[in-house]
């Protein structure tokens, strides 16, 4: 409370906070709202129950739906969800469905990723098994186009390559990282930037926990070369709908 205050005191920012569909409650909501949080952002991520469960999320499709309609109902004007589109044995249909769902909620912001199988994880090894079967690349491009033509033709602007957002309602927060903007980070495993270096904190909390209580800090610092920071602002200027 102290920090939001502190952040607020100053001039209005965006004050993001980041929920699982299935924890919101009406009581949270206005909790979060009385101590200026400003924007909620949802990992959603599929409206179909057994797509969320094969990525073993813990929310359902319900509750994903009330979970936006529980944050409008305490005051929340900027709302991001979070979709995913590639799952396995998603088809087209399902993933239109989805796209159409999401669009019914009145949300201002979506964030949309293609499912990447990481070595060692457990989706990547049920398709090594051959229990689960990939989205083909042909279907994968299908989704995305008709993401972009969906939401664009529904007055979202697609501002970066993940990311749509209705008029003036772009993540200020993440928009940070693709304009190279600098950034504190606070807390356990928490990233830093100041334009030259990049540190980041020890990621346990135990041992965060001693750090700070000894007021001895000893973050993982990295030094970016004028070709690395050349070469990020390149990258990232390509991400977004501004450019280079």
């Amino acid at each position: 409370q102290a920090i939001l205050g502190t952040c607020t005191d100053h001039r209005p920012h965006e004050i993001t906070i980041e929920a699982n569909p299935g924890d919101i409650t009406l009581e949270k909501a206005q909790a979060w709202r009385a101590m200026g949080i400003n924007r909620l952002s949802m990992g959603v991520q599929s409206f179909q129950d057994h797509l969320l469960q094969l990525i073993g999320r813990r929310h359902n499709a319900d509750q994903a739906i009330q979970a936006v309609q529980l944050a409008q109902a305490a005051g929340f004007d900027n709302i991001s969800i979070d979709l995913m589109y590639a799952l396995p044995d998603q088809t087209m249909q399902m993933w239109q469905k989805d796209v159409q769902q999401a669009l019914s909620l009145g949300v201002q912001h979506i964030s949309t990723y293609g499912l990447i199988y990481e070595e060692g994880t457990h989706l990547t090894n049920l398709l090594e098994q051959g229990i689960i079967e990939a989205v083909d690349e042909d279907t994968e491009l299908q989704m995305y186009d008709y993401l972009v033509e969906q939401l664009t033709a529904n007055g979202f602007i697609h501002y970066e390559v993940s990311n749509f957002a209705l008029p003036d309602c772009e993540s200020k927060h993440n928009s940070s990282y693709w304009n190279n903007t600098p950034y504190i980070g606070l807390g356990a495993g928490a990233h830093s930037y100041d334009g030259e270096q990049r540190q980041w904190n020890i990621s346990d909390l135990d041992s965060y926990i001693a750090q700070a209580m000894a007021r001895h800090w000893q973050p993982e610092i990295e030094t970016l070369t004028q070709d690395q920071r050349h070469t990020e602002h390149i990258m990232l200027g390509l991400r977004t709908n501004r450019g280079v």
